[in-house]
């Protein structure tokens, strides 16, 4: 079983390939790392937000928190502008290594049928791997 680290590289490493399979520990080892780098954007950017406002108000050290704040959100930011297409990759990967079609990905853009679409990913992302080659190919790299 693939851990953290060795799922992060895996992931990006595999930037555009939206073929073949991913194991459940890849898809969701990487979900955690996309949810750290989302809850520490969260914080940077409230935390400058409330170090600007005191900015406004003539405290110096609050600009230089409100300041390092911005650019830690900035770099959260720019950090999940360059996962959106190994996250995509990586849950076509799962959904093939479950057995399922990944059109149910692309349903994720369309307004209102998203909602349905995100529960059967989440679902489909809980199933274990299809055992051995199934239509999308042998298994992932990471079961082995």
């Amino acid at each position: 079983m693939i851990s953290f680290l060795p799922a992060i590289k895996l992931a990006y490493g595999r930037y555009f390939d939206f073929g073949g399979r991913s194991t459940r520990a890849e898809y969701w080892w990487y979900q955690l790392y996309a949810n750290i780098v989302y809850i520490i954007m969260t914080i940077s950017f409230l935390g400058g937000a409330v170090a600007g406002i005191g900015a406004l108000f003539g405290d110096d050290d609050m600009a230089m928190a409100a300041i390092i704040g911005f650019l830690l959100f900035l770099l959260c930011f720019l950090i999940i502008l360059l996962s959106i297409i190994p996250a995509l990759a990586l849950t076509v990967r799962r959904l093939h290594d479950s057995g399922k079609s990944s059109l149910v990905v692309w349903l994720v853009f369309v307004p209102f049928v998203n909602i349905v679409a995100g529960v059967l990913i989440f679902i489909f992302s809980l199933l274990p791997s299809s055992a051995g080659d199934n239509k999308y190919g042998p298994p992932s790299p990471a079961a082995k």
